[in-house]
């Protein structure tokens, strides 16, 4: 279950462990293309969960078995947007969320490109990381896709606590 709140809690203690196996593997490895084209690959859909859990609502009710699918997409979808800075900034819905939209796309396109910068492998690269980690999210999207009546009756207290009230 997804717990209360978003975050590396669990994980964070057994980081430095994992960071230390991938060094050792990365220079053992004959291919580090095709190593950070899957690091890569694994590390995009986090991302995209993480930012959309601590941007759209980051205390998810323990009803959920795939919040950020059964919960934060169908509220974004639903017109259901929370505070920003594109708010403040006067932008409408979904537009709201376009500077850290442009601040995750930009700071994730450092490391996508893997280790060969020429133009041509960046692209090659990034797109097929890109593509990796949409199957990852297709196949975690499709978990968990009928919500129980826990969930709804979870989703209806969302709704009805939710500010800024969504524009229609």
């Amino acid at each position: 279950h997804a717990g209360w709140c978003v975050g590396p809690r669990y994980i964070a203690s057994v980081t430095p462990f994992l960071a230390a196996a991938v060094a050792f593997a990365w220079r053992r490895v004959r291919s580090p293309w095709a190593l950070s084209l899957i690091t890569a690959g694994l590390v995009l859909p986090s991302v995209f969960l993480n930012v959309l859990s601590g941007a759209i609502y980051p205390h998810y009710p323990e009803q959920y078995d795939n919040p950020v699918f059964d919960l934060t997409l169908p509220l974004l979808g639903a017109g259901y947007v929370p505070y920003s800075l594109g708010w403040l900034l006067g932008a409408p819905g979904l537009w709201s969320l376009a500077p850290l939209a442009a601040a995750v796309l930009a700071a994730v396109s450092f490391g996508v490109g893997g280790p060969d910068q020429r133009p041509r492998r960046y692209w090659l690269h990034a797109s097929l990381a890109t593509v990796m980690a949409l199957a990852l999210l297709a196949a975690q999207g499709r978990y968990g896709r009928k919500p129980s009546a826990a969930e709804a009756q979870a989703t209806r207290l969302v709704r009805a606590v939710w500010e800024p009230a969504p524009r229609r």
